[in-house]
Formats: structure tokens, C-alpha cells, sequence
């Protein structure tokens, strides 16, 4: 009943001296304030028996054909009728037919007095618009851009509507109170205004989505510049009352007429694409016309056949080496989850990882990797190989899990992990979630004798300031940084600086992604750094490992 204007609206209706009901798409007539119950004639069951009642200065009929109108064009109208009252007989009212979701109608009925007019004009005011940012609602956005595509049909120009949808902005309930929950929703608009005040429309359409609507971006190229300028916009976190919160988002874009030609479509691909973004990378963007729907489809099938995969051990784990040039030998490995699907092949984690969060699978997937890294450490033991950390890769999901750390200890309490190299790895964008309860779950791993590494350092928005209260071993430069650094004079300006700055705050360095020999010419410069990336190795099977480490090469 309330998802289209709001339970605060429907409560004032119930308030206020003026008539009001909601007729279904059958007609029937579903809903009725207590005011029209006492006023109105109070047999009426379906709009036939309103059309009974209302009798329009324009005949009996025009009053059905006004509201198919408000149906179809999903826009409001405002009629004259003489109204039969309970007790009154018949007197002018004026009649406001508001449209609702699912073919749906909020009728008004009011007596002709300056007054009550008014007052129903405000109070339908009220209801186009999202009471906590005063944003267009999602029914008076469709309205808007209906009337804006009325209005370009005879035009050759591109329109587009962006979905901005932000991702599991209700895990914050449990930390924010009901008033910060609204401030950070406030915040986030506040961002976006720096970009929608540039264009057309700007609406919240759901809990945790706006919509822009761009008529000065006029070819895909500009388009895909917002959608870059409002990505950059949250690269900063968000503070809401002491809490700092970096906002994770997925953007889908929808074009007209390409995409679709009316306003209900158009604003459902964007949100689907937003959606199917959101399932494989979050902080990006994507066009409608560029998701084709068997892309849906087999996500919808790796996310059925997870809960098998890691039954069926489809789902196993490579190492990928690291190299410590300090030492001149592999010093440790990374494990990566991998998933060979019998029909559809080799499945992506980047795909399959965060299905696996969002159907509660990760914490299996989690467990497995512990299994498989005490496996390894007992046959490294078996094979007097010492000195070899092990790294896994931990969901901010898992560390926001109330019974992870349970989890944990028995693992190394039953597996005899209290004295092994393990590393846990987290990203940097993953502190996103909750940054003071991030901090505290990993000080509590460290007190149990795990390291901890900061993974892709580099592309996540951790300022100086905030990185030297990290909690983390070892910081991971991410390839991004390393790509180049013997051709580009920047990029080892960069790398440089930040190798110093992870020195002068106690941390190991891993540089990631070394392939080239003119790359690792450079990064040997820095003794202190341990190195990994397809110049040395590939990710290995256990035995393929073994053989690498047994040759002892010094690279």
C-alpha cells in the first residue's frame, strides 16, 4: 500500500477534513480514510459506484475516461463533479486522481472552497516527494520524465536516464541510529547534487537508489563522463556523526530511444543494469544496451550452482608466489579461489566471489581456504620447508560476521595454526563497510598471531592520515603502480613514495603484478620489498609449487 507515496502521507489523508480512497487496477476500490467513510456515500465497492456518485459537469462517463488517462500518461489530473455527500445530497467538490505504482489510483474529493483546494494541493505536493531528501518520489519522476519524453519525440537528440544504486546501505542500521541513518542518506545526496544540478532530473527512486536524468550529455562518451564524475565524487568517505563511511555504488545508464522509448522501461533498465553491475563490481558503471540478457541468465545459474560447487570441490585453490628479494628466494604464496563449472567452464572470482557474499556462501568458500592453507603448511613442514607464509583472502563480510572470530579460534585451536605465517588479506576498499568495526575485528585477529595485509593499495581511497591507524602488517602495492615504472618517470615517482611511506611506518611491502624484466630491474632497487606477479610466477597447483620451490632458482 505505501511504497508509492509513503505511510506518512496515508496517515495525514486519515487526518485531515478532506475525502480519500485508492482504486485498484480491478477497479474495486481498496482503501478509504475515515473522513470519506463519514461524508461520501459509504456503499460504494468499485468505481462504478463512484461514478454513481460523482457526477461530472461533463456527464457521468467522463470521469472513468479521465482516470484511463491518468493511467496511461501517468501524470495527475484535477476535475469538477457534483458529489453525492452522506448527508448533504449532492455538492461541488473538486476531485484530484493521483497515479499510483501497479495501475493503481489515490483519489481526493474536497468541497469547492479556497481553503480545502489548497490544502489537497499541498498535500498532493507532498506526496510526489520523498519525505527524508526531499527528492522527487519515484511515481512523480516517472511523471517528469514522461512529460520530457512528450515533449523529445519529435527530436533527433539522445536522453538518458542513470540509476544510482548504493549497495547494502541497510547494513548500517545496526550502527547508525534512525537519525544518522537519515544524514548519511542526506550526505549522499549532498554529493550528488555537485553533478545533478547540471542536469534535468534528480529523484530518489528507492531506498537505496537515485536517478538523473541528462539531456546536456548528448552522446554516449559525455554520458559515461558523468557517470565517471559521480564514481569520483565517493571516492572520499562519508562522515556521519563520528563515523566515517565509504560508499560503495553501481551505476546503470539507459539511453533514449535506443534502450527503450517511455519512461517506466527506461528507468527499469537502468535499475537492472545497476543491479547486474553490482553482482560482479561494485564502484562502476554500465550500459543497458551493453548487458545482454543471457549475461543475467548465467548469473542467476552461477549463483544456483555455488552451494554445489564447493560440495563438489569444483571450487580449489592455486598459490600464487612470492618472491623476497632481500633473501633471493620464494618466501610465501597467495591461495586464489578458482571454479571450473562443468557446463559453463572457468568462472571468474571477480563473478563468483561476490555471489558468494551476497548468498551467505563466503563464509564455506572462507573455511575451505583455511583447510587448504593448514594442508599446505603441514606438507611444506613434511618437506623441511620452512620460513613460508601463506596468505588467504578475507570478505569484509566475514570480518563483519558476528561469529567469524569464534570461527577463527577454532580453527587454529583444532588445526594448530597458533605458530604459522598465515596472513590474512583484506583490500583497502574494504573498509568501506564500517571503518571503526573494521579496526577492531582486526585487532583482534592480530592478537591471535595473524598477520595482516592491506591487498590493492593504491585504488581504494585510504588517506595518509587514516592508513597510519590501520592495524596491518604488510601493504600490498597494487600493479596499477608497478605497470610501467621503468618507462614512466611518474609511475616510479609513485611507487618510490610509497615504498618510504610503507618504510616509515613499520610495514612490509609486496609489489604486485611484476611481469616484465624491465619492471623488476626497478623494484629490485628497494631490498626491502618482496615481489609477486607472472615474472616469477604464475598461480600453481600444490605440486607445481613444490617443483618451483625444489629448484631453489635464484632469479
Amino acid at each position: 500500500m505505501y511504497n508509492d507515496v509513503g505511510e506518512h502521507v496515508f496517515n495525514i489523508l486519515h487526518t485531515l477534513d478532506i475525502g480519500a480512497l485508492v482504486i485498484e487496477e480491478d477497479l474495486s476500490i481498496s482503501w478509504k480514510n475515515k473522513y470519506f467513510d463519514k461524508h461520501y456515500s459509504t456503499d460504494q465497492k468499485s468505481l462504478n459506484d463512484l461514478c454513481r456518485d460523482f457526477k461530472s459537469v461533463e456527464g457521468e462517463r467522463s470521469f472513468l475516461h479521465i482516470l484511463e488517462d491518468v493511467r496511461s500518461s501517468k501524470e495527475h489530473s484535477i476535475i469538477s463533479v457534483d458529489c453525492q455527500l452522506s448527508k448533504r445530497g449532492a455538492a461541488p467538490c473538486d476531485v484530484w486522481i493521483y497515479p499510483l505504482q501497479e495501475e493503481r489510483s489515490l483519489i481526493v474529493c474536497q468541497l469547492q472552497t479556497p481553503e480545502k483546494t489548497a490544502q489537497c494541493e499541498a498535500l498532493l505536493q507532498m506526496a510526489r516527494y520523498d519525505p527524508v531528501s526531499e527528492l522527487p518520489n519515484r511515481m512523480y519522476f516517472l511523471e517528469m520524465l514522461g512529460e520530457k519524453l512528450l515533449s523529445q519525440q519529435h527530436s533527433e537528440s539522445l536522453m538518458s536516464v542513470m540509476v544510482i544504486d548504493f549497495n547494502e546501505l541497510d547494513t548500517y542500521d545496526t550502527v547508525f541510529s534512525i537519525t544518522s541513518d537519515e544524514l548519511l542518506l542526506l550526505a549522499l545526496k549532498e554529493r550528488l547534487n555537485d553533478v545533478s544540478k547540471k542536469h534535468a532530473l534528480f529523484a530518489r527512486v528507492a531506498p537505496s537508489k537515485f536517478a538523473i536524468v541528462c539531456e546536456t550529455a548528448v552522446t554516449p562518451a559525455e554520458v559515461q563522463k558523468v557517470a565517471q564524475e559521480i564514481l569520483h565524487l565517493f571516492f572520499e568517505p562519508i562522515s556521519v556523526e563520528g563515523h566515517l563511511v565509504y560508499a560503495e555504488l553501481s551505476i546503470g545508464i539507459s539511453l533514449y530511444p535506443t534502450d527503450a522509448n517511455n519512461a517506466k522501461n527506461l528507468l527499469l533498465k537502468a535499475e537492472k543494469t545497476a543491479s547486474a553491475i553490482q553482482k560482479t563490481e561494485l564502484n562502476s558503471y554500465g550500459f543497458a544496451h551493453k548487458l545482454p540478457e543471457k549475461n543475467v541468465d548465467k548469473i542467476l545459474k552461477i549463483s544456483t550452482d555455488l552451494p554445489a560447487a564447493v560440495e563438489n570441490e569444483e571450487i580449489f585453490f592455486v598459490f600464487q608466489p612470492q618472491y623476497c628479494l632481500d633473501e633471493g628466494r620464494f618466501c610465501g604464496a597467495e591461495l586464489l579461489a578458482r571454479w571450473e563449472h562443468p557446463e559453463l567452464g572457468f568462472i571468474s572470482p571477480e563473478i563468483f566471489i561476490p555471489l558468494a557474499e551476497q548468498t551467505g556462501m563466503i563464509r564455506t568458500v572462507t573455511m575451505k581456504a583455511f583447510m587448504e592453507a593448514s594442508k599446505m603448511f603441514k606438507a611444506l613442514e613434511g618437506r623441511g620447508i620452512k620460513d613460508f607464509s601463506l596468505s588467504v583472502n578475507i570478505s569484509p563480510n566475514m570480518l563483519l560476521y558476528n561469529g567469524f572470530m569464534e570461527d577463527l579460534e577454532f580453527f587454529i585451536e583444532s588445526y594448530e595454526m597458533a605458530d604459522k605465517a598465515l596472513y590474512l588479506e583484506v583490500t583497502e576498499n574494504d573498509f568501506a563497510r564500517n571503518f571503526s568495526k573494521m579496526i577492531d575485528a582486526l585487532n583482534a585477529i592480530r592478537d591471535m598471531g595473524i598477520k595482516i595485509e592491506m591487498d590493492d593499495y593504491g585504488t581504494g581511497y585510504t588517506s595518509l592520515q587514516y592508513l597510519s591507524k590501520l592495524p596491518i602488517d604488510t601493504l600490498k602495492i597494487d600493479r596499477s603502480f608497478v605497470q610501467d615504472i621503468d618507462s614512466d618517470q611518474q609511475q616510479a615517482v609513485l611507487f618510490k613514495a610509497i615504498c618510504d611511506m610503507a618504510s616509515a611506518l613499520g610495514y612490509d611491502i609486496v609489489a604486485e603484478g611484476v611481469e616484465t624484466e624491465a619492471e623488476n630491474r626497478v623494484v629490485q632497487q628497494y631490498k626491502n620489498v618482496r615481489v609477486q606477479g607472472y615474472y616469477y610466477s604464475k598461480p600453481l597447483q600444490v605440486n607445481e609449487l613444490f617443483e618451483l620451490l625444489e629448484k631453489a632458482v635464484v632469479l
